[in-house]
């Protein structure tokens, strides 16, 4: 996954998903605080950038080895509520 395509706000929101917050991030991989930042500014760092950079291929690889369940059940249902509506002809 390309850091220079995704927005910023993209960027932190993924690692806040995986870590709870960018400072979690950033203590996790040993990096000075508020180097996100300053890498997400345009500030090079190969060291943050790498870390950013791996956990967004995780993260994708992660996506992509979800499928579907129930694939079965029309869309205009949720795969829950699916037995309790009939689906007219």
């Amino acid at each position: 996954m390309s850091l220079e395509g995704m927005h910023k706000e993209d960027v932190k929101a993924a690692l806040r998903k995986r870590f709870g917050s960018v400072a979690a991030f950033e203590r996790a991989h040993s990096l000075a605080t508020q180097s996100v930042s300053e890498v997400l500014r345009g500030r090079p760092s190969k060291r943050t950038s790498d870390a950013i950079k791996r956990v967004l291929r995780e993260q994708a690889r992660a996506a992509e080895s979800i499928t579907a369940v129930d694939t079965d059940v029309p869309p205009a249902f949720h795969r829950l509520n699916a037995g309790n509506h009939r689906v007219a002809p």
